[in-house]
């Protein structure tokens, strides 16, 4: 499977995220291996926090706490099915940890259908328990 950063210096940013992000996106590139998953592109893991918050949006990818991702399975991106089937496993798999908001959202928005995973310093992968 192949891993493509969009931006030359999303590897650098890459490093830099929380590690709870960096557990979800372990799990994902694990799990999309295992599939038919041919490639995971990250479009999009910085942005400046002031320049979105001014933008009205919230500026955790300027704290390294988010990531947007496509996938591509047998040369074509996944549809919404497929988006929403990966959600709901990553959010099935992980808490994001205040009690409101989950790891990733797959609903279209911004530059069109893709994942957006985030995390902060409570997320966790649930245990058995919690499943």
């Amino acid at each position: 499977m192949q891993i493509i950063f969009v931006k030359h210096t999303d590897l650098d940013h890459y490093e830099k995220l929380i590690p709870q992000l960096k557990e979800i996106l372990s799990w994902l590139v694990i799990y999309l291996a295992k599939s038919k998953a041919m490639r995971l592109i990250f479009t999009s893991i910085y942005r400046p926090y002031d320049e979105e918050r001014a933008k009205g949006r919230s500026g955790i990818h300027g704290l390294y706490r988010a990531v947007d991702v496509v996938i591509y399975e047998d040369g074509r991106e996944f549809d919404q099915a497929d988006y929403d089937r990966m959600a709901y496993l990553l959010n099935t798999a992980f808490v994001y940890g205040d009690g409101k908001h989950q790891v990733c959202v797959s609903f279209p928005h911004g530059t069109g259908k893709h994942l957006h995973i985030q995390a902060r310093k409570e997320t966790h992968k649930r245990t058995e328990e919690e499943m």
